[in-house]
Order: structure tokens, then C-alpha cells, then sequence
């Protein structure tokens, strides 16, 4: 609908020219059921004819910049500075660049929107049939004549029509006289204005079959409530103001009778409600402009009258104007100029300039270009003009009645605007104003005048007048209190909303001349709720004061206790570990003094060791005499018997050598690769010892019994394996029998006597 019906105007890139009310249906559950569209006032003079350094309606240039090259050779369209009807905006590069995205959201929008692909394509043959009727140029030669044939074959061809029937009906006019029709040929001027109103009539028309179409589609079965939505143009006051300017205004003063009388309707039903006394307030009420203007005899009546007599002009006109309206209050006839009235609006005084007036209101659409366009070959054409002949009855009354009988595009506008009023009389309004800062259109800036002019012609100013008469703010009594009970000493609960709230303005503002007290709000005046607001923000920010304080108090006492805990664990890690180094020194101390104490023990023991050795050598030299003696003695007797035994293994000594002690085994130096540690014999337990290295891992042997228990038996120990030293096996003799002979008992040591004895478990052989 923007692309249709917006358009760039000075101080707008997408000004709406049409009025439409959007309503939306919800059910009972609150799910949107459908909607409606009605659009009004669509300013179809726009089609024609722009302002300058404004466009036409988006379509056209989106159409143009969309299009590919091979569809517009079909449609004879070429860029935007060959039409007359766009020339007065030629674009740019940033332009057309967004034409071009627009075309293709138009064209998405209608897929979405269940148009098919040949409604489509009959849509973009209209638009460029009326950029072609554009193009058709008219001389004088006995009439008005077409210069341009070929765009005249190329538009009858997108109209589906006769190219020699649309020449005859813009260049001659056809007239029914006294039964006769007659066909007189049309001037220029006349012909140029055929030419227009048919690009109008084909325009619009379109334009109501999309909105018709769209409408078909989004309606829903049924509607429980519903919302509606009004987005129309507002007050517009240009350096030149034309017949648009005037329709449009003129729709902006109904709009704001209808706004004063609903805001002030509803400070009277305010007022009473609560139970106030209802004083007179003084507003500027337009009854006057609209009674100017739409009145009998008003401008209205005086502009439709002077457009259905064919010898009307102008300045007929303006000269009608001013002696019929010159002493109204409202009406200014300017002194200088002899082409302009003006109209004292409720937002400004707006001059409007006479030149077009009557040509733009007269609906210049003849019956005859009407009943061609019914019989184009195309039956998108017939179905856009079908119901267009209810604008005066039925064919034969449009073919056999007169000018007089059409609507004027004025009072087709005055209709569509009284209905428009009466939707909105039965609605309940929400109005909602749009403020431009600035007309540049940048961001960033504020032109106090422009926003000024602004909310003047939106109508605020007249708001605030009426609310400002008044008590403009109201607050209910819970909400009055809770928002300034702060400014009460004391806190405590009240009893009544209403003597709370009468204390707190009372604190304020002793007379009651800028409040009231209504049944369930507080009325106050602007002032006073400036003063309690200012009230408010000092104790809101004592209070914030007292609170930063108290929150910053607590959270330096938590800093300061995580920082005390911080420095208990920093000195009690730093405590420990300068004691653990000192135990740590102690300790090492104390092993060292042991370590030198047992070598000094050591070294002592050596030294007895070494004395007790000089000392019982020679007791230790008659002791091994006396028992090779015995040992010599028994071979003796063992080889007398004639027994053949085997040689039985050496006696240990009588007297073997006595151990090391601990202090000489810790002494011994580490087993090595060059000098493997020798075995260290014990006496006390008859095993040898050997070192780590030198051990075998190899399970011990069989044994075999000795011949004598009381043998000594020699033990290899290493780790968990034992490794037996026994004699060789020999077979099994009959036991021999000893000569009974007592076997001198060895002398034994002060350490071998302590050693504990030995059971007989203990001396058999390891399995």
C-alpha cells in the first residue's frame, strides 16, 4: 500500500497521500480473526502533476528500476526522464538503488498476498499504460489532434482498445442533443485534460481493486472486537497551496473538532465524575473555519457551483469568494495579490492560490471514455471500471444527463470524509502524534521552529490550553501517597488514603488553590506537582545518601575482615615454613652428631676387639693343636676298621675366628665392579654372608644326610634363596660306628654365649 499510495514530498521521503483506516479483528480469545482497509482521499492529482522538487507515487520509479531490460521493450518503458510524468525527478543513483529494492518487496508482498502471476502482470500494463498516456501530445489542426502515434498504438495495445476509437474520445467529445449525438473536437487544453483524467480514472481505479482484493483475503469469518488504526496526512501550509492543500486541510480541521471535543468532553466527565466544580475553560474552538468552509453558500458549495458552469474560470471564482466571504472573521482576502484567498486554520493562516482550482474539482472523466474502456479486449480493464457507472445511475442515465449530475472530485472528498467521521464517532480514540525535528531529514538536530510549527498544526497547543485551564495531573489517592509519603516526617501506616494525601499537600501548599480533593484522585496543578516532585528528589537522595553510607561502611568492614584473615593465613604459612627449615636444620644436625658418635663407638670397640685378639691368641693357638690332634687321632682309628668312606670334609677349627662387629660391617666398603665384597663368615650361626651381588637366585639342591648330626653345615645366604654347601652324594652305607670318643667343646666367646641357641628345627635344612 506505501508503494501505491506514498510518495517523497519536501518535508517527507514517504509521505502517505491517502487516508486509510486499518481495522483488525480479534475473537474472543484474543487471536486476530482478519481485518479491513478503507482508504480515503487518495490524491490522485498527484498522478499528473507534482510540486516541485517532489515525486510521484513510488510505483512508477520502483516499476522503472525493477524491470528487466526485455520486459520493458515490451512495455515500450524506458527510464524515469522520458515520461512526462516523472520528469520533474529524474533520481539518482542511491534513488533507483532503492526503487529497485522496493519493486522487488511489491512484488513479494502481492505473491504473499494470493495475487497470481497474471493479475501481476495486468497491474504492471496499467502502470505503464498511464506513463504512456503521459506521453501523448496534442496539436491544433481543426481540433485537437494527436501528434505522437506511436505511442498512441503502443498505449491502445497495453489497454487492450482501438487505437482509432481512444483517438477519437480524447480529441472529440460525444454529445447527446435532442436525440442526436454529436461529436464537436476538443481544444488542446481540453484534450491535455482528457488525457489526465482518464490517467486519474485508470490509477485510482487499480488502486481500489488492490485495496478490494486484499481486503478479500486478510477478512475473517467473524469478529468479536476490533481495533482500528487511522493514518491520514496532516495540516499542510506550503509557499504555494493549490486545490490539494485546501481538500487536505480541510480534512485536518474535522480531524481536530473531533479531537478538541473528545478532550474536552473528557475533562467534563473527569471533573463531574469526581465531584469537582466545573469552571469555565477558555479554548479556540474552529467551528467558525469549518462553518466557512462546508457551510451553504460556504467555499465548497461556491467552488462545486462555479465548476458546473462551462463558462467558469478562475478568477470567476476568486471574485465570488471574496464578495460572498470578504467580512468573515476567518476568510483573508489579500490586498496585493489578485490570485489568492487565505483561511485563518486553527494551526496557521494558510494562503491558497485560485490557478487549477476548478480544473482539479471538475471530474473531467466523460461517459464516452468510460463505456470505451468497458469494452477493452481485457477483462482486467472491464472489471476495474464495471461499477463505475453507479457514480450516476445506470448507462442510459449517464449517456442522457448532463455534467451537473457527476460528483465533484470536492464533494467526493467532503463524502469519504464524513464517513470517515462517522467510524470514528463510534470508536473510542487513541491519538498519537509524529514530531519530525528537523526538515533536513538529520539526525541529530532541532529546529525549534519546525517542531513548533509542528505541534501548532498537530493541534497540542489547543491540548495543553485545555488541560492547563484545569488540574492537568491526576493521581489516585494509593498512588499519591505511595509516591510522596516521603515527604511526611512520620512513617507510620495512615488510617485514610484521603487525610494522608490532604497532609502531604497541605505541607506544601497551605491554600488549596493548586489542588482538589475528587472522590478518588487528587487533582493538581502543574506547579505543585513540581514543587512535590523537586521534595521528592531531595529526600530520595538524603535516603540515598544515608544508604551509600551505610553500604559502603559495610562493605569496607568485609574488605577489612578479608584482608585481617588474609594476613592470619600469610603469617601463619611464613611461621611454618621458617620452622620447618629450622627442624629440618636440627635434624640434620642431630644425624650428623649420631653418625660421628657411632664411629667414634666404633673405632673404640676396634680397639678392645683388637686387645681381646692379642690377648687370647695364645689360648686360641693350644686350642687348634689339640684338635688336629683329635681330628689326626680318629683318622687313625677309622682306617684300622678298614671302612672305605669317603673323605669327611675338615673340621672348623677349635677355635675360628670370631665375627666382625657392626661397627666393621658398616665400615666394609660398597660392593663394586672391581672389588666385589668378600663374604663375611659368622661363627655363631655357621653361614657365610654374602654380598647382594654375588647371590645366587637359584633354588638350594637336594641334600643328602650327613653322616654326623652335630657336622657343622655351611649356609649360603642371598635375599630369599638359600644355597646349601653339603658334601657330595655318595651311596648309603651301613652306619658306621664311631669309637666313643668326647669331642673337646671349642671355647666360645662372651658374644657367642649370648647368642641364643639354637633349635633343632632351626638347624634342619631349608625346604
Amino acid at each position: 500500500m506505501e508503494a501505491f499510495g506514498n510518495a517523497k514530498t519536501v518535508y517527507n521521503n514517504n509521505s502517505s497521500r491517502f487516508g486509510k483506516f486499518i481495522q483488525l479483528d480479534f475473537s474472543e480469545s484474543g487471536n486476530i480473526d482478519g481485518g479491513c482497509i478503507v482508504d480515503y482521499l487518495l490524491e490522485k492529482n498527484r498522478v499528473v502533476r507534482q510540486v516541485p522538487a517532489e515525486r510521484n507515487f513510488h510505483v512508477f520509479y520502483a516499476l522503472l528500476a525493477g524491470l528487466e531490460p526485455e520486459q520493458k521493450a515490451v512495455l515500450g518503458l524506458s527510464g524515469a526522464v522520458e515520461f512526462r510524468y516523472l520528469q520533474q525527478w529524474a533520481g539518482d543513483v542511491g534513488a533507483n538503488l532503492e526503487d529497485r529494492q522496493l519493486f522487488d518487496k511489491v512484488m513479494g508482498s502481492l505473491q504473499v498476498l494470493g495475487f497470481t502471476g497474471p493479475e501481476v502482470q495486468d497491474v504492471i500494463r496499467l502502470l505503464a499504460a498511464v506513463l504512456q498516456l503521459g506521453n501523448i501530445r496534442f496539436l491544433t489542426a481543426a481540433g485537437a489532434q494527436i501528434a505522437n502515434t506511436g505511442e498512441l498504438s503502443v498505449l491502445s495495445e497495453l489497454l487492450g482498445l482501438d487505437a482509432v476509437q481512444l483517438a477519437e474520445v480524447l480529441t472529440h467529445r460525444s454529445l447527446i442533443l435532442r436525440g442526436e449525438e454529436i461529436s464537436p473536437p476538443l481544444t488542446t487544453e481540453q484534450a491535455a485534460s482528457s488525457r489526465d483524467s482518464l490517467s486519474m480514472a485508470l490509477y485510482s481505479q487499480c488502486f481500489s481493486w488492490i485495496i478490494r482484493k486484499i481486503n478479500a483475503r486478510i477478512r475473517g469469518p467473524r469478529h468479536f472486537k476490533s481495533i482500528g488504526i487511522l493514518d491520514i496526512f496532516g495540516f499542510e501550509n506550503f509557499e504555494v497551496n493549490r486545490f490539494e492543500q485546501f481538500n487536505i486541510n480541510f480534512a485536518n480541521e474535522k480531524l481536530q473538532e473531533y479531537f478538541n471535543k473528545h478532550i474536552f468532553s473528557l475533562e467534563q466527565l473527569e471533573y463531574h465524575r469526581e465531584g469537582l466544580s466545573w469552571d469555565i475553560i477558555d479554548w479556540m474552538d474552529n467551528a467558525e473555519c469549518l462553518d466557512l468552509i462546508e457551510k451553504k453558500l460556504g467555499l465548497l458549495s461556491l467552488i462545486n457551483e462555479e465548476s458546473r458552469f462551462p463558462k467558469g474560470t478562475d478568477v470567476t471564482l476568486l471574485e465570488k469568494l471574496h464578495s460572498q466571504h470578504a467580512t468573515n472573521s476567518v476568510y483573508v482576502k489579500p490586498r496585493l495579490s489578485d490570485s489568492q484567498f487565505g483561511i485563518r486554520h486553527y494551526a496557521a493562516e494558510v494562503m491558497y492560490d485560485v490557478h487549477g482550482f476548478l480544473e482539479k474539482n471538475r471530474d473531467t472523466f466523460r461517459d464516452d471514455i468510460l463505456n470505451l474502456l468497458k469494452d477493452s479486449r481485457l477483462d482486467f480493464i472491464y472489471e476495474l471500471f464495471e461499477r463505475a457507472c453507479s457514480w450516476a445511475g445506470s448507462e442510459d442515465s449517464l449517456r442522457g444527463g448532463t455534467q451537473r449530475r457527476k460528483p465533484t472530485v470536492s464533494s467526493q472528498f467532503r463524502d469519504s470524509l464524513h464517513s470517515l467521521m462517522a467510524t470514528l464517532s463510534l470508536s473510542n480514540p487513541f491519538f498519537i502524534r509524529c514530531i519530525k525535528p528537523n526538515v533536513q531529514k538529520v539526525a541529530g538536530r532541532f529546529d525549534e521552529g519546525v517542531v513548533l510549527n509542528q505541534l501548532r498544526y498537530s493541534g497540542m497547543l489547543e491540548t495543553v490550553k485545555i488541560r492547563r485551564a484545569g488540574f492537568p495531573v491526576r493521581r489516585p489517592f494509593t498512588e499519591f501517597y505511595l509516591r510522596y509519603k516521603m515527604l511526611l516526617p512520620e512513617r507510620t501506616p495512615p488510617a485514610d488514603w484521603r487525610s494522608a494525601c490532604r497532609l502531604i499537600l497541605a505541607r506544601c501548599d497551605g491554600c488549596d488553590s493548586l489542588w482538589r480533593m475528587g472522590k478518588t484522585k487528587v487533582f493538581l496543578k502543574e506547579a505543585l506537582e513540581q514543587q512535590l516532585e523537586t521534595g521528592r528528589m531531595e529526600a530520595r537522595n538524603r535516603a540515598a545518601v544515608i544508604l551509600q553510607a551505610n553500604l559502603r561502611g559495610s562493605q569496607a568492614r568485609t574488605s577489612c575482615r578479608t584482608l585481617l584473615r588474609s594476613l592470619v593465613v600469610i603469617q601463619r604459612t611464613v611461621r611454618g615454613h621458617l620452622w620447618r627449615r629450622r627442624f629440618l636444620r636440627c635434624r640434620r644436625a642431630a644425624v650428623l652428631l649420631q653418625r660421628r658418635w657411632r664411629l667414634v663407638l666404633g673405632r673404640h670397640a676396634e680397639r678392645r676387639e683388637a686387645e681381646r685378639r692379642e690377648e687370647e691368641e695364645p689360648r686360641e693357638e693350644g686350642a687348634r693343636v689339640a684338635e688336629e690332634r683329635k681330628v689326626n687321632h680318629a683318622s687313625d682309628d677309622e682306617s684300622s676298621c678298614g671302612l672305605n668312606l669317603p673323605e669327611r670334609p675338615p673340621s672348623p677349627p677349635s677355635s675360628p675366628p670370631s665375627p666382625p662387629s657392626l661397627a666393621q660391617v658398616k665400615e666394609l666398603p660398597p660392593p663394586g665392579r672391581l672389588n666385589p665384597a668378600p663374604p663375611v663368615y659368622s661363627q655363631s650361626i655357621g653361614c657365610v654372608v654374602l654380598p647382594s651381588d654375588q647371590r645366587s637366585p637359584l633354588p638350594p639342591p637336594a641334600l643328602s644326610p650327613l653322616p654326623n648330626p652335630d657336622m657343622p653345615r655351611w649356609l649360603i645366604v642371598s635375599g630369599l634363596s638359600y644355597l646349601s654347601l653339603s658334601q657330595p652324594e655318595w651311596p648309603a652305607p651301613p652306619p658306621p660306628v664311631w669309637p666313643e670318643q668326647e669331642w673337646p667343646e671349642p671355647e666360645r666367646t662372651q658374644e657367642e654365649r649370648e647368642w641364643p641357641e639354637r633349635t633343632q628345627a632351626e638347624r634342619e635344612w631349608p625346604e
